[in-house]
């Protein structure tokens, strides 16, 4: 904006003639000179459910000028020179969009709806793999209702009911298993030296150093998670009883 000062006349009509010229400076010049910028506005969407995305980045290309959408997904970017501009459109989840050739006119907002396609990662294989919990009744009742072969067993929470103090008194609760010496068990009838006794899958050697047996007061009860007893032979335990 101009102004012209003119020094003839009273003081009034130096203001009346400022007045005059300034309006008359203004008219001169196009709109075009002062009022150069464009604004954009329109939605962001998902392209395949029309869902609209809050918080997607609009962004226009080679400026750091951009907006986030709405909660309506709506988003406003003002201040754009005016031309044609390329708009990037990010989001999460979504593959990123250039949008060129896109036309801001002079003192105006133009629309321009935005459509996002969600990205897909091929996955070959998704293996979950899980241990079955061991130390309630219900899992105990499932490894019986499924084993080859007889098999008998106490969880943790029983044994956590029980007033028993060593492995050997939580044996003896077992139908078929006498306790011998307060420690050696007897299965079924067959001498203590026939039993086989593993921790986690491992074997134990025997406790004694003149025979082959295994002292079960060794461990407390407390450190049990469950305690299992095979009463028959089975393919993948060792066949020294036999």
């Amino acid at each position: 904006m101009f102004s012209f000062l003119v020094t003839t006349g009273s003081s009034s009509s130096l203001r009346r003639w400022t007045l005059v010229w300034t309006l008359m400076v203004m008219g001169c010049f196009p709109p075009s000179l002062w009022a150069q910028t464009a604004s954009l506005t329109g939605i962001v969407r998902d392209k395949s459910t029309n869902e609209t995305l809050i918080g997607a980045a609009v962004l226009v290309k080679g400026t750091t000028n951009g907006s986030s959408t709405d909660l309506d997904g709506k988003y406003l970017i003002s201040g754009i020179n005016a031309g044609k501009v390329t708009l990037v459109v990010q989001y999460l989840g979504y593959n990123s969009l250039e949008v060129s050739g896109v036309m801001a006119s002079v003192g105006k907002t133009e629309r321009m709806d935005l459509y996002l396609d969600p990205s897909f990662t091929a996955l070959s294989e998704v293996k979950v793999e899980a241990e079955a919990l061991k130390t309630t009744v219900s899992a105990i009742q499932l490894m019986q209702k499924n084993s080859a072969s007889l098999m008998d067993g106490t969880s943790s929470d029983q044994i956590k009911k029980s007033p028993d103090r060593n492995t050997a008194d939580v044996l003896k609760r077992s139908s078929g298993t006498t306790i011998q010496d307060g420690k050696y068990a007897i299965v079924r009838g067959l001498n203590e030296r026939y039993n086989l006794a593993l921790v986690n899958g491992a074997m134990l050697p025997g406790s004694e150093p003149d025979k082959k047996v295994f002292s079960f007061d060794i461990f407390p009860a407390g450190m049990l998670d469950n305690l299992i007893i095979i009463k028959t032979a089975q393919p993948d335990l060792p066949g020294e009883f036999a």
